[in-house]
């Protein structure tokens, strides 16, 4: 007995057959045209089967998460902190720029994903952690590479539009060509006049863009018809390894209330982009 569409197919042949030959006899058709109308009936089932049976399940998709973290602490807005350092902080806002997505297919390949430019962050009012990177063609993923940051190329120019990149929504200078690609925003508590100091953390440049590369502990097997997920960790702490907010402040002629970092001090800025490159690890990439 057939099984599945088949089965299904089967029973729908069956009761058609059943009530045509009640049609048959009820309008006294000879056996020929019975017989005619039962092939007819029968064609016209078969071929709404097959094209039943013939649809392409659709092309697999992947996302990209981030899960941000702070030393294992859930990553929320507004929390207190404290750094390796030893300095209290909170955060208002986190937001980088992750691009030049590709995933490394088992014959060593990348497939790199078209216009791959997004913003990730988690605002006062708006959470993006996780990236759409759309349809790939099915067959076996074993890691991905991502670039944090602008690429020099894209970074030349505001005008070159691609994927996410936007120079209207306060990830670009205004007074400087490119994108930042760290913004992080808060306030820490200075111990030496006992009050909160709001700080601005905006890391850009092309020497400060960090490419990534993680490989996968089992190889992503993608067929039609099915996604996954690559989960990595963010963990902000890293940001503010080797720093101080006492001894690294006042940057590009800031005034002592608001402590920043920003374009202006090259080896304050290499240092917080190491330490964001040092932020991203893989916890997981899974069929669902």
């Amino acid at each position: 007995m057939p099984n599945g569409h088949a089965q299904n197919h089967y029973v729908l042949l069956k009761t058609i057959y059943s009530l045509f030959i009640k049609y048959c006899v009820m309008k006294k058709y000879t056996s020929f045209g019975a017989a005619l109308l039962w092939v007819l009936a029968a064609m016209f089932v078969l071929a709404a089967c097959n094209n039943d049976d013939d649809a392409v399940a659709p092309a697999p998709t992947v996302s990209l998460t981030f899960d941000l973290d702070f030393n294992g602490q859930p990553f929320t807005l507004n929390t207190e902190y404290t750094t390796q350092a030893g300095e209290a902080l909170s955060f208002s806002h986190l937001r980088f720029w992750v691009s030049n997505v590709a995933l490394e297919q088992a014959d060593g390949a990348l497939l790199e994903i078209e216009n791959a430019y997004y913003l990730v962050e988690q605002t006062a009012t708006s959470q993006r952690l996780t990236i759409n990177l759309g349809q790939v063609p099915a067959g076996n993923y074993t890691g991905i590479q991502f670039g944090v940051g602008v690429d020099p190329l894209a970074n030349s120019s505001l005008d070159q539009k691609a994927g996410e990149l936007d120079e209207t929504i306060g990830m670009s200078w205004t007074w400087a060509t490119g994108y930042k690609f760290l913004n992080a925003e808060g306030s820490y508590f200075n111990t030496q006049r006992q009050e909160q100091i709001p700080f601005r953390v905006h890391i850009g440049t092309d020497d400060n863009y960090k490419a990534q590369e993680f490989t996968f502990a089992n190889a992503l097997s993608l067929e039609n018809g099915k996604s996954a997920n690559i989960a990595v960790g963010a963990n902000a702490e890293q940001i503010f390894t080797n720093f101080t907010f006492t001894d690294d402040t006042g940057v590009n002629g800031a005034e002592p209330e608001l402590s920043f970092v920003m374009l202006g001090n090259p080896t304050l800025e290499a240092r917080i982009a190491n330490n964001y490159a040092a932020m991203f690890t893989l916890t997981s990439a899974a069929v669902e």
